[in-house]
């Protein structure tokens, strides 16, 4: 095994009641169950020998809520690695005292984020937490700590990604995690960004890294059209250790709200060696790569291309381990069907400029948000503006970039969705079908 991380819940228990999280609410405020210490130090002692450069990942429920916090924080230490924090902020004057003292062995601190005001923020976290975490922020600076923010996007958020970096950037962080939103129930179902808004957040990222020279760490939770295996566990890089001492495939899986089934917790260290618990480990995650190999294979055989619920692999992961029914995603790829007579409007909010000759840029007046177009969009976007069909679009393109008419259709029909999940351009009625309908009614 090439061990790279550690992922340890500490504790079930947390100070916030965050609306999305993925924990049983009794889990979250009910009694307390604590990792005990001395099977975290057996723990990592028996993984010792597998690297010699690991990290171990504190999270939780809250981590620094540990009643022996100090005590988690030394077995690490003791044992020659590094350790990472993931936290809400609101303890963190308590345990800055223990991470100064092994302030050699910290890789980083993670503050959870979600918004950019105080007024956004609190209004998922609960009053005060804004400050709490600013606090935290401040602290790490003056005593030269690294720290990230990390952020989960939903349909709601998902064209705010350059608030979110460029805050993180002002702040002074590392870096910037996103990830998405995973869904425990049918109404936050709907609120699970769509494949257009995930591919266009990827496709932000690489622009806003260079922008703002942030390194920005992108989740393995989104959406792919590769079935290969992108995660720790799934590549046998990572081991995942629960509150009850457990060795679990994947700390989001495990405990996830609502859950059937536990097929995805490998054995009870109080029960069996993690060396013991390794063979099993392997077993699942191969077994599990395999099966959404299959999957891949199959939809290949149809010429489609992977719905949400399979591309997204925490989301796959979490339908196949009984987490959540797969039917709660509906969203294979979501978008309207395009015919050949469709055309758009451009709300009058939205100043189009070219730059460079090539590219162009967008300015949503009412949102005071930028967004760039690459050649080909921007190209596109004069189609648009002159009130071209997709038919029209897609014969303009074959002519201007030599390409064959599939392609051009699929890049069209790709952008398009891009353009309308950002509210950028609305399909025009299409009057031919209004027509047919009042004709059939007259009949």
């Amino acid at each position: 095994m090439n061990l790279q991380s550690i992922v340890v819940e500490l504790i079930d228990v947390c100070n916030l009641n965050c609306a999305y999280c993925l924990r049983e609410e009794d889990a979250l405020h009910g009694r307390p169950h604590a990792l005990p210490i001395p099977d975290l130090i057996k723990a990592l002692q028996t993984a010792r020998p597998l690297s010699d450069s690991c990290e171990v990942q504190f999270t939780g429920g809250e981590p620094t809520l540990h009643p022996e916090f100090r005590l988690a924080v030394k077995a690490v230490h003791d044992v020659g690695w590094r350790f990472t924090v993931i936290t809400n902020g609101w303890n963190f004057g308590r345990v800055l005292p223990v991470l100064l003292e092994f302030r050699e062995s910290l890789a980083v601190i993670a503050f959870s984020l979600d918004g950019v005001t105080r007024a956004e923020h609190d209004g998922i976290r609960g009053q005060g937490s804004f400050e709490r975490l600013m606090r935290g922020v401040m602290s790490c600076r003056r005593h030269d700590l690294a720290f990230d923010v990390k952020v989960t996007l939903d349909r709601s958020r998902a064209g705010r990604l350059s608030e979110f970096a460029t805050l993180a950037a002002k702040l002074g962080a590392r870096a910037l995690q996103v990830a998405t939103l995973l869904p425990t129930s049918p109404a936050s179902a709907g609120q699970v960004m769509s494949i257009a808004q995930q591919q266009e957040v990827l496709r932000q990222v690489g622009e806003l890294r260079a922008i703002l020279r942030l390194e920005i760490q992108v989740a393995a939770d989104f959406y792919d059209t590769r079935p290969a295996p992108r995660c720790g566990p799934l590549l046998g890089r990572s081991l995942n250790i629960d509150y009850r001492g457990r060795i679990v495939l994947c700390t989001t899986l495990v405990g996830f709200r609502g859950q059937q089934g536990e097929r995805d917790v490998i054995a009870n260290l109080s029960e069996a060696s993690l060396l013991e618990a390794l063979p099993r480990l392997s077993e699942v995650a191969k077994e599990r790569n395999l099966d959404r190999m299959r999957a891949f294979v199959r939809l290949g055989a149809d010429e489609g291309r992977p719905s949400l619920s399979l591309g997204s692999p925490c989301l796959d992961c979490l339908c196949s381990f009984d987490k959540i029914p797969r039917g709660l995603i509906n969203s294979s790829p979501e978008k309207k069907p395009m015919q050949d007579s469709l055309s758009f409007t451009i709300p009058d909010s939205i100043i189009a400029s070219e730059f460079n000759g090539k590219e162009g840029l967008l300015l949503d007046t009412s949102t005071q948000r930028y967004h760039t177009l690459n050649e080909t969009a921007t190209f596109l976007w004069s189609e648009i503006e002159a009130g071209r069909t997709i038919s029209e679009m897609t014969a303009a393109l074959c002519r201007a970039f030599a390409v064959d008419p599939l392609r051009a259709r699929a890049s069209i029909e790709n952008a398009i969705a891009r353009l309308e999940s950002q509210s950028l351009i609305t399909r025009k009625p299409d009057l031919r079908s209004s027509d047919a309908s009042m004709t059939s009614e007259a009949r």
